[in-house]
C-alpha cells in the first residue's frame, strides 16, 4: 500500500546544466524521488550533443554519491524531426494565436523552439510516468520561456487527458536569478557546479566556456554579480567566485584604489584574441 505521507514523484527534465541540476539536486536534499529525463537529437551540433552528454555523466554518480537513493536518469534519442511532430499530436484542436505563434519559433528562433523539444519528449516519456507524478521544469526570472508557462501547462495537459494520466506541472525556479542559482548550487556540492555545461557554443575545443554566447554571458555576469556582492554569505572579494571569474573567463576583478573604491572588470588578454579568433 502506498503511504500517503510520501511526496509525489518529482519528473525533472534535465539538460545538464545549472539549472535543471540544482532543482534536482534540492529535491534529492528534500528526500524526494527524481526521475531526471534527456533527449538526444540532431537539433544541436554533433560537439554540443557530446559536451552535454559529458556534464551528464559526470553528474550523475556525484548525484548519487550525495544522495544514494531517489535518482533515476533515462535519456533517449530522437530525431528533432519527430519531437515537434510528436509536440504537435498533442497542442489539441484549438488553433489559437498562442499556439500557432509558439510554433513559428520552431522555425524563427532555435532558443526559443526548445521547450516545443522538451514537449516533444516529454510526450513520448509520458505514458510511461507514474499517475499522480510533479513534472518539474527549471526555467528561472530570466528566461524567456517564462511568458509561456500556460501554454506549457495546457499542452501537458492535454497531453495528460488522451492518455488518461494525472501529473501536475511546476516551475520552482520561476523566481531565481542565476546567480541565486549558481550560489545555491555550489553550497549545495562544489563538484556538482563544476561538472555543469552549459555553453551553447558547437566546438569541443570549449570544454566549459565559450566566453561569447548568450549562456556563457549570463553565467558570466552572474558570476560578476556574486563576486562583488555585499551581504551575500560566502561571496565577496575573498570568495570562490573570482576565482571562477578568472579561470573561466579570464577576467580579473581589480580594486580601484580611488576614494570611492570601485570595482572594474579588465579584459584579459587571452579573451580579446578567443573573441578576435571566433568572430
Amino acid at each position: 500500500m502506498t503511504n500517503k505521507l510520501e511526496k509525489p514523484l518529482a519528473v525533472v527534465m534535465w539538460s545538464g546544466g545549472y539549472d535543471s541540476t540544482l532543482l534536482i539536486a534540492k529535491l534529492l536534499r528534500e528526500g524526494r524521488r527524481v526521475m531526471a529525463l534527456t533527449f538526444v537529437n540532431n537539433a544541436q551540433s554533433r560537439e554540443q550533443r557530446i559536451k552535454e552528454e559529458a556534464a551528464r555523466d559526470e553528474l550523475t554518480p556525484i548525484l548519487k554519491s550525495l544522495y544514494p537513493n531517489g535518482f533515476e536518469h533515462y535519456s533517449m534519442t530522437v530525431p528533432c524531426t519527430d519531437l515537434p511532430a510528436t509536440y504537435d499530436k498533442y497542442i489539441g484542436h484549438d488553433k489559437s494565436d498562442t499556439n500557432e505563434a509558439y510554433q513559428s519559433t520552431l522555425v524563427s528562433d532555435q532558443r526559443n523552439c526548445q521547450p516545443v523539444l522538451w514537449l516533444g519528449t516529454l510526450a513520448m516519456y509520458l505514458p510511461y510516468i507514474p499517475n499522480d507524478s510533479e513534472i518539474m521544469f527549471s526555467y528561472i526570472s530570466t528566461d524567456r520561456t517564462l511568458v509561456n508557462l500556460s501554454h506549457i501547462e495546457a499542452v501537458i495537459s492535454n497531453m495528460a487527458d488522451i492518455l488518461d494520466k494525472n501529473v501536475v506541472v511546476r516551475f520552482p525556479l520561476r523566481r531565481y536569478l542565476k546567480s541565486s542559482v549558481l550560489h545555491e548550487l555550489y553550497d549545495i556540492s562544489p563538484k556538482l557546479f563544476e561538472a555543469c555545461v552549459s555553453c551553447e557554443y558547437p566546438s569541443l575545443s570549449y570544454r566549459k566556456q565559450c566566453r561569447i554566447c548568450g549562456c556563457c554571458i549570463a553565467v558570466r555576469n552572474a558570476i560578476i554579480n556574486l563576486s562583488t556582492a555585499t551581504g551575500v554569505p560566502n561571496t565577496g572579494h575573498n570568495s570562490v567566485w573570482p576565482k571562477y571569474l578568472r579561470r573561466w573567463f579570464g577576467l580579473e576583478l581589480v580594486e580601484s584604489t580611488s576614494p570611492e573604491d570601485k570595482i572594474d572588470i579588465s579584459e584579459s588578454v587571452e579573451e580579446k584574441e578567443d573573441s578576435e579568433r571566433v568572430l
